[in-house]
């Protein structure tokens, strides 16, 4: 008898504690949980920078991908000739640039060395005029004859047409050195044109490697090699994988409930009872009546209430490679 009695009440405590499961499930579950959920992610479109022919296709739809990864190669034959091109005479402008300088080198050379030629020439007519000055006085007395001076004179004359053919050379120089000097720059204004035209050129062959941007699968592929591509045309379509989350609609009596930062459980039919841990990240201002074209309207006097439902974007925590967005879920605000 006691057995039985004590059956009995196992029973009638296990039937009650089923009734409040129930009874939490169908009332105060249904204001804290939602099945009107599904995976979405964030889609990259990848495009061609430029018009070209599409050479090479490293990856494939459902691929995993990883950041930097290299995706397509365009044919860039071309950008190569050019800068071979450049190359060629980025070289021939650098070899007249060294030989500007050599010869600016040259004739300061040459400058300095008639600078010194005057100098020398300068002392030596001062010498001869001094001495050609002391002759006159004593040939003035008597004491030389016109013989003796006339030969300082005649060297005199001499050594200043020397002089002033120095000073001829040297301004020739000055000027061929100049002369130097502009070619150098003219060279050097070159040797930067060709510099940048082919750090441009580097540039487009660059963007004729295009790289992924982000870690996660190529969803399609829109094109195929041996095409030929213009500015902007999609090539790939990409997921992030790190830019996951979960759109969630509940029931507006949840509503005091509902705010960044909540912490989340999520379910998704497709993974069968694993949970995911998630906090929401934004609670839309408006319920979805209000997201909607067609506005109920509330003039004719007879209105029907519909429960609201808001709209909340719920950032995944953890991840799993078989999540996919549009899967559908179920999510439970924690305590």
């Amino acid at each position: 008898m006691k057995h039985s009695a004590l059956r009995i009440i196992t029973l009638g405590a296990s039937a009650i504690g089923f009734l409040l499961y129930l009874s939490w499930e169908l009332f105060f579950d249904q204001h804290s949980s939602t099945s009107i959920a599904h995976l979405d992610g964030e889609i990259h479109y990848v495009s061609s920078p430029v018009n070209g022919l599409f050479n090479v296709l490293f990856v494939e739809e459902n691929q995993k991908i990883e950041r930097h990864q290299i995706l397509v190669q365009l044919d860039d034959a071309d950008i190569d000739y050019q800068i071979k091109v450049h190359g060629t005479d980025y070289t021939q402008a650098f070899e007249e640039k060294q030989r500007a300088f050599e010869e600016q080198q040259n004739w300061e050379n040459i400058i300095d060395l008639s600078q010194q030629k005057i100098t020398l020439l300068h002392n030596k007519v001062e010498l001869v005029r001094q001495q050609h000055q002391r002759m006159m006085a004593i040939h003035a007395q008597g004491g030389a004859s016109f013989d003796a001076v006339e030969l300082p004179e005649r060297e005199l004359l001499r050594l200043q047409h020397k002089l002033l053919e120095e000073k001829s050379h040297f301004e020739r120089a000055s000027n061929q050195r100049l002369q130097a000097i502009q070619q150098q720059k003219i060279k050097q204004l070159r040797l930067i044109a060709l510099s940048q035209a082919l750090a441009e050129l580097e540039r487009l062959k660059s963007e004729r490697v295009i790289l992924s941007h982000v870690d996660g699968f190529v969803v399609k592929v829109h094109r195929h090699t041996g095409q030929f591509l213009s500015a902007g045309d999609i090539l790939l379509t990409l997921l992030d994988r790190d830019a996951l989350w979960v759109h969630a609609y509940f029931d507006e009596r949840a509503l005091p409930r509902l705010a960044a930062g909540q912490s989340v459980r999520v379910r998704f039919d497709a993974l069968g009872r694993r949970d995911f841990v998630g906090v929401i990240d934004s609670v839309s201002a408006v319920a979805g009546a209000k997201q909607s074209p067609m506005q109920p309207n509330y003039t004719s006097g007879y209105v029907t209430r519909v429960v609201q439902r808001v709209p909340v974007r719920i950032k995944l925590e953890d991840v799993d490679e078989r999540l996919v967005p549009g899967l559908s879920a179920k999510v439970w605000l924690m305590p």
